[in-house]
């Protein structure tokens, strides 16, 4: 483990204790992989700034991760992770965190249906990922990005919705059915994906965040949006792609500041994308799967 550590340092380059990257190579056939974090092997905890540590066999994150009193960005992405401690509530500087994990089977069955032009629909093939969060991470009050896609989340933890100084969430590939109607108290939000879960409907809070520029609804169970859609003055881009949306509601009109709308593989009828392009005239409308 030690000698691992010394090569893994010694390739980020100059041994900064502040920053700490442990990335295992993705396409490294023969790579060793970390089941903990290694703490024993850092030195001055409380002064590290940014951790990552990518791509290992992690599950359960010990709770000394609370004694990183500096850390402002940490990813423990493509990692099984299925625990976080309470202790990570004591990051009160931590501004970025990334639990990731799209390094999945499933994931390979996804691109699949989408080839194909079938309707996604989560797979379950494991346990591995997260399927909830300590109540405690709803003291991280400085963070702006939360990355949370590729997990086993039911239901959107209550404690996301107390991080009011979110830009960016990421909770995509889970499996939520609900979104509730508290996700209108994240008004900072200026990027929400909330793509490919299993949820039916929007709620009309969604029209409280006034400071969103980028929606991505994509693989859903959608059947139309809510009409209030059209409340969210700052949108830029909308993605309702590869899903059941047969309706846009008129409410879509008042988006004056779309830029890109897009509808690829969806049930919208002929008659209705039409009806769109009069409402939109000034936007990139995206119909169908880009080509490279």
């Amino acid at each position: 483990m030690d000698k691992f550590f010394e090569e893994m340092m010694a390739s980020f380059g100059k041994e900064d204790p502040r920053y700490i990257r442990l990335d295992n190579d993705l396409f490294k056939s023969k790579a060793i992989k970390l089941t903990k974090i290694p703490f024993q092997n850092f030195t001055n905890l409380s002064e590290i700034e940014i951790l990552s540590i990518k791509n290992h066999a992690i599950k359960k994150v010990s709770k000394r991760i609370g004694e990183l009193k500096s850390l402002k960005f940490l990813d423990l992405s493509d990692n099984p992770i299925e625990y976080l401690p309470k202790e990570i509530g004591n990051l009160s500087e931590l501004l970025i965190f990334s639990a990731s994990d799209l390094i999945r089977p499933e994931m390979e069955a996804y691109l699949e249906m989408l080839m194909e032009g079938r309707t996604y629909d989560p797979i379950i093939t494991n346990n591995a990922g997260l399927k909830d969060l300590p109540e405690h991470f709803g003291n991280l009050k400085n963070l702006t990005s939360l990355k949370i896609d590729g997990n086993r989340f039911e239901e959107i933890p209550n404690c996301i919705l107390k991080l009011t100084d979110l830009e960016s969430l990421d909770i995509s590939f889970n499996l939520i059915d609900r979104i509730p109607p508290e996700i209108g108290q994240l008004k900072n939000l200026v990027y929400l994906q909330l793509s490919f879960n299993r949820f039916h409907e929007l709620p009309e809070e969604i029209s409280h965040l006034k400071k969103l520029k980028r929606l991505r609804l994509d693989g859903l169970q959608l059947r139309t949006l809510p009409e209030t859609i059209g409340e969210l003055s700052g949108l830029e881009m909308l993605e309702i792609s590869y899903g059941k949306i047969e309706i846009v509601p008129n409410g879509i009109k008042n988006l004056t500041n779309l830029k890109s709308l897009y509808l690829i593989q969806t049930q919208i009828s002929d008659i209705d994308l039409n009806m769109i392009k009069v409402m939109l005239p000034h936007i990139d409308l995206h119909l169908n799967l880009p080509v490279y």
